[in-house]
Formats: structure tokens, C-alpha cells, sequence
């Protein structure tokens, strides 16, 4: 009976929606998608996956119409999340290093295609015609130092060291033929930059980006009089020093990073400032990517429109096939679409760009814990700003927008899922699902945005079951469907919570069912995202 009212409550809404023309959303002071607010599906969220702190920033361009901190940047210290909270963006930072490139190139100093080798020595012959375009594309095929089993984060990052970890390996594919993430690829660049700027690359960037954006709230690691503020544990861990300071009211503070163990959450250690060079060691608040990201649209860091284009959209690689990544961007499947994400040393971070001109909403996302996927969250805050961005609405899902075929992305899903030890459970199946709303079984009703498809009200989609392991000698069975919705591709895996956990889920809005972090069900849904994201990206 409570699941009827919800596909009730959630079909009236999106008949509103539908009613309603997308420019109407601007502006408008109700923030839902449905039925939930942003408040509220930011705190289940942070609930349900153990996040001690989080920050969002939403932009309407030009607008910046939010900027909110939730919960702790410190447990220990009790520091809150605020506005000018610094957060560590991990390999976000790549989408840094490769503005400073185009930079470069725009005044003749890089060319996108100069072999690397002509402005680095010491490198290995395999590695000296890879050209700088295969490099920010991640098409270089040159093994990745960030895996091998010696690197230390604790030292600062040198060439000599990288080419004694990984220099004798082979290369992967022959470059410009694929496309494989690789930190090499990103520190090789941000020599470059230094070697063409003539400058260390921190201060390149710094001068390029930060300043030039008036970036208050961003700086790199090693600068260790940012973001420190007061020394709240000498005090009880009150602050009391902004009271005669004012430059300490609403101060730039560093969150901690935690990650996940048996024993709860652990403090993770910082690396060394350069330990992860061209591809980390940035840190900013949410405002200040937001900033970053409205830079990003027209000519105030890369001028020329051709090399924006370059850099937002997907590789083009030997043979004119295209790969929907280009260096840290993705690019989902929907036009305009492209985001980022970090993930490393107890922090995690996303932003999304819907950049076409009919929508021009972004979302960033920053938490303080590692291995966590704000991809389904940062989705359904945007359909909360405009509908058309949002996920289809689904009970008890999982869910992902798959730039790949329908059939290719099903058999992507399948890969991961062997990885993880699941077992198909049966053939997998087509079949013409009804858009009728409460055609589907339990946990896979559509209730509102249907697809349009093969047929007037109906769509094909590819279907399959698989036995996941939850335990020694015990199975969850996960249903996973992959469909095509009003030109687009959508994978979706039933939640092992169930649709009762529903604040976590894509479709699941109402009442939430605060599911343990530290739960079963918490630990496979975790696995479940991460297999959704490798089927979705191809790295």
C-alpha cells in the first residue's frame, strides 16, 4: 500500500514536470525531484555510505545559486563543513593540468602534436613519439606508475623514478590506437608544462587558473599556510580566534579524508604534495570549482573556441573511432554532458556540465571519503534544477547513463560483474517492456519519464540475472536491465537493499530506510556501483 502511494505521489509529479516547460525551473525556490529535496537526499546519501562530510555547489549559469556544507570536515576536531571548505579534488586535478596545456599550445610553446620526447629527456625510445595529444587523451598506452607495486606516496615524484618503476615494461597498445587512465600520462604532461612555461607547474597554474579566476579556496598541497586554520584542539576544539580575526569568520579549512575498514572509518594519511603530480595535489571548496567550471565555458582560460572543443569532447582515435573520455572528462551519452571525478587519499569528488545551451546547470560534489560514488546522487540533484537532467524515476535501483549500444553495454555489465565473482543466473533476455505505469515487477516500476522507443509505448531493453556473492556460501540475486529512453542509453541494477533503502536509490524518493554503511547490503551496493561505473566508462 506505501508503494502504491509512492508511484502515485511520484507519477503526479512527473505529469507536472512534464506540463511544465524546463525554463520554468529557474528560479523556482522548490528544489525536488521526485518528491525529495536536495537537503534531503543529500543527508540519506551521506547516511547510508558513511560520509562524514560533504559539500555542494550548483551552478546556474552564470548564476552560483547554492553552496552548502553538510555535515564534519574533521571528526576528531568536530570542524564543520562550510562554504570555504578545501577538499582534496585526487585526479580531478588532471582536467587542471590539461587547461594549462591548451594554454600553452594557444601561444605556440606545446604543439598537440610534438612528441613528448622533444621537450623531455631521459625518457624511454617507446616513449618519445607518444605526442601531447595522446597523452591528454589517455591514448599513450604507457604503463601507469600510480600501480606499480612500489610506488611510495610518501616521496615527491621525479622522471627518474617513474621511468625506473615502469620504464622497462611494455607498452600496453600502440598509442593513438586506445585509450587506458594512466597517471604517467598527466605527470609526463605537467613536465612539459614546465619545460615549455619554463616555470614550476604549480606556479604556472596558480598564476593561469587561480588567480586569473580569483580562486580564493584553491591551492596545491605543499602550500602548507592555506587552508590550515585555527588550532582548534588547543582550545577544546572550539574556535575562538575569529573573534579578533576576521579573516578567520567562515575560515578556508582542509577536510580530513577517511576511509572504510572492518574497524570503522580510518584517517587516511596525505601523500607528499608532489607525489601525484599533473594528476592531484589540488585542493579547493566547492565554490571555487563552481568558479572554475563557469571559467571553463568561454575564453577567460582557453581562448580559442577549437581548442575548447578539443578539450570537452570525446577522443578521436587512429581511424576516426571515438572513445567517450578525453583525459579525466567523461562524456555519458547525453549531448552537452561531460563530467570528472577524484578518488584518492580518504576524499572523493565529482563534477557534472550539462553545458547545452537550453540547460547550463552544473553539479559539484565534494566528500570526505574515499571509494564513494556521487554519480547517482549529483544526477538526481540536477533533475532537482531542471527535470530533463534527472534519471528515469525507478524504485529500488541503481543506475548509470551508458554512452555504449544496449547490447554492448549489458555485455560491459556482465564483464564487471565477473570481476567482482557474480555468476550469470540464467540467458540474458529482450524484451518490449510496457510504458504503461505498474507494468513492472516489484523493484522495477517505471513510474514516470518513460521511454519513448521501437513502438508507441513500448521500448526494447536487454535484461539479465545474475548471483552475487554476499557471503561464504551465500548469494544476492541482482537483476540488471539496460534500455534506451528518449535517445538515450540507461543500465540499472536492482539495489540489494531493496526499495525500501530508498533515499540511496535513483527512483526510490519518500520515506528513507537508513541502511547501515557498515551492512551486507551496504558493502555489495558499493561493489555494484563501481561494477555500473566500469560498464559505463572505459577506464
Amino acid at each position: 500500500m506505501k508503494t502504491a502511494r509512492i508511484v502515485s505521489s511520484l507519477l503526479i509529479s512527473a505529469l507536472v514536470l512534464a506540463a511544465c516547460p524546463a525554463w520554468a525551473q529557474r528560479g523556482n525556490p522548490r528544489m525536488e525531484y521526485g518528491g525529495q529535496s536536495v537537503d534531503a537526499m543529500a543527508a540519506s546519501f551521506m547516511a547510508e555510505n558513511g560520509v562524514p562530510g560533504m559539500a555542494l555547489a550548483i551552478v546556474q549559469a552564470p548564476y552560483i545559486p547554492r553552496v552548502t556544507g553538510y555535515g564534519l570536515a574533521d571528526i576528531g576536531k568536530k570542524l564543520l563543513v562550510g562554504s570555504n571548505t578545501a577538499f582534496d579534488l585526487g585526479r580531478m586535478g588532471e582536467a587542471f593540468t590539461a587547461v594549462a596545456v591548451m594554454q600553452l599550445v594557444e601561444t605556440d610553446r606545446l604543439g598537440l602534436d610534438d612528441p613528448v620526447g622533444r621537450h623531455l629527456d631521459n625518457l624511454p625510445e617507446s616513449w618519445r613519439p607518444v605526442t601531447i595529444r595522446m597523452l591528454l587523451s589517455h591514448a599513450s598506452g604507457i604503463p601507469d606508475y600510480a600501480r606499480d607495486a612500489c610506488a611510495d606516496p610518501a616521496r615527491p615524484l621525479d622522471l627518474a623514478a617513474v621511468v625506473s618503476a615502469v620504464g622497462g615494461k611494455p607498452l600496453a597498445f600502440a598509442p593513438g590506437s586506445a585509450v587506458s587512465g594512466s597517471a604517467t600520462d598527466y605527470f609526463l604532461l605537467a613536465l612539459a608544462v614546465e619545460a615549455a612555461g619554463k616555470e614550476r607547474f604549480e606556479d604556472f597554474v596558480r598564476v593561469n587558473q587561480f588567480e586569473r579566476l580569483g580562486l580564493r579556496q584553491t591551492f596545491f598541497a605543499g602550500e602548507t599556510e592555506k587552508g590550515r586554520g585555527e588550532a582548534v584542539e588547543q582550545n577544546g576544539n572550539r574556535h575562538k580566534e575569529f573573534l579578533s580575526n576576521p579573516g578567520l569568520i567562515n575560515p578556508v579549512e582542509r577536510a580530513a579524508g577517511y576511509r572504510a575498514t572492518f574497524r570503522g572509518l580510518a584517517q587516511a594519511t596525505p601523500p607528499h604534495p608532489r607525489a601525484r603530480l599533473g594528476s592531484g595535489g589540488i585542493w579547493a571548496s566547492a565554490m571555487d570549482v563552481s568558479l572554475w567550471d563557469v571559467g571553463l565555458a568561454g575564453g577567460i582560460l582557453v581562448k580559442d573556441p577549437a581548442m575548447r572543443a578539443l578539450l570537452y569532447s570525446p577522443a578521436v582515435l587512429a581511424g576516426g573511432r571515438r572513445e567517450p573520455v578525453m583525459g579525466a572528462w567523461r562524456f555519458p551519452g547525453r549531448a552537452g554532458l561531460m563530467y570528472v571525478t577524484g578518488d584518492a587519499d580518504g576524499q572523493s569528488t565529482y563534477l557534472s556540465r550539462f553545458t547545452d545551451p537550453s540547460e547550463l546547470v552544473c553539479v559539484t560534489l565534494l566528500a570526505n571519503k574515499e571509494g564513494v560514488d556521487l554519480s547517482q546522487l549529483a544526477r538526481r540533484i540536477a533533475g532537482a534544477y531542471d527535470p530533463r537532467l534527472g534519471p528515469p524515476l525507478m524504485l529500488g535501483m541503481r543506475m548509470q547513463q551508458s554512452p555504449y549500444p544496449v547490447k554492448q553495454t549489458l555485455a560491459r555489465f556482465q564483464a564487471a560483474m565477473r570481476e567482482f565473482g557474480a555468476k550469470e543466473a540464467g540467458e540474458a533476455s529482450t524484451s518490449k517492456a510496457s510504458a504503461k505505469p505498474g507494468a513492472e515487477k516489484a523493484g522495477m516500476e517505471k513510474p514516470g519519464q518513460e521511454a519513448k522507443a521501437s513502438g508507441p509505448g513500448h521500448q526494447v531493453a536487454e535484461r539479465m540475472v545474475f548471483d552475487f556473492p554476499a557471503a561464504p556460501g551465500r548469494t544476492v540475486r541482482i537483476t540488471a536491465r539496460a534500455w534506451e529512453q528518449d535517445g538515450q542509453v540507461w543500465l540499472g541494477c536492482t539495489d540489494p537493499a531493496g526499495a525500501g533503502g530508498a533515499s540511496a536509490t535513483p527512483g526510490g524518493y519518500g520515506a528513507s530506510v537508513p541502511v547501515d554503511p557498515a551492512s551486507t547490503s551496504a558493502v555489495i551496493r558499493a561493489k555494484l556501483d563501481r561494477a555500473l561505473v566500469a560498464a559505463v566508462t572505459p577506464y
